[in-house]
């Protein structure tokens, strides 16, 4: 049972980080069309902090991919 818990916890976190990564993708597209934060926000419907959050992420995970 020990075992089967740990596959249903890696399976649920697993998803949640593709969902995630998702999440930021779908805010880059948006981003990249020239909506702004408030309108990402409201098409995603996420908070506005949150969408700020996301776009943070794009540009880390950017500034990793060119190094």
């Amino acid at each position: 049972t020990s075992l089967k818990k740990r596959i249903v916890v890696n399976c649920y976190a697993t998803t949640k980080l593709d969902n995630l990564k998702k999440l930021i993708e779908k805010a880059t597209e948006l981003r990249n069309k020239g909506l702004t934060t408030g309108e990402i926000a409201d098409e995603l419907n996420i908070s506005k902090d949150t969408t700020q959050w996301l776009i943070m992420q794009m540009t880390t995970v950017n500034k990793t991919k060119q190094k």
